[in-house]
């Protein structure tokens, strides 16, 4: 992987096209992530998780819900520009200070819209930055491709 002798790790970076306009897209992503998020699979409660929380502002969570009420933090939401674009940080069960940034943007073209994900920052978890980096390139093509249903 290019950038390891800096001590910075590649972004993960995943582009997907859906049938979706713009508008239409980036409310399915913010707004709606409890009915494509992988909960089961993908959260810090497993089974136990109902759902999936993103503040639609600056400074708002990523968050999830148990069914004991209870919750994780996942990140803050750093960008807010519907319909165009949205960053949050993201620590999912762990602490936010070694939390890395993920950036959305949509991007009208014709007969749809076009959603990148950049996913950085993977060197402020140290030594184990590189092998959960791997994870996500995997996780995060699951995820989308759920996302675009």
């Amino acid at each position: 992987m290019s950038g390891m002798e800096t001590g910075v790790l590649d972004p993960v970076r995943k582009t997907i096209r859906v049938g979706w306009d713009v508008d239409a897209t980036f409310r399915r992503f913010a707004e709606g992530m409890s009915e494509w998020w992988p909960l089961a699979t993908h959260s810090v409660g497993g089974e136990r998780a109902v759902s999936v929380v993103l503040e639609g502002r600056v400074g708002g969570r990523v968050y999830e819900t148990q069914r004991d009420g209870s919750s994780s933090d996942w990140g803050r939401v750093t960008v807010w520009e519907p319909p165009r674009r949205l960053s949050f940080t993201w620590h999912p069960g762990r602490e936010a200070d070694g939390a890395q940034l993920v950036e959305v943007t949509f991007t009208a073209e014709e007969g749809g819209t076009r959603l990148a994900l950049v996913h950085s920052g993977w060197e402020r978890l140290g030594a184990r930055g590189a092998s959960i980096r791997e994870g996500y390139e995997e996780g995060w093509e699951m995820v989308l491709t759920r996302f675009a249903g």
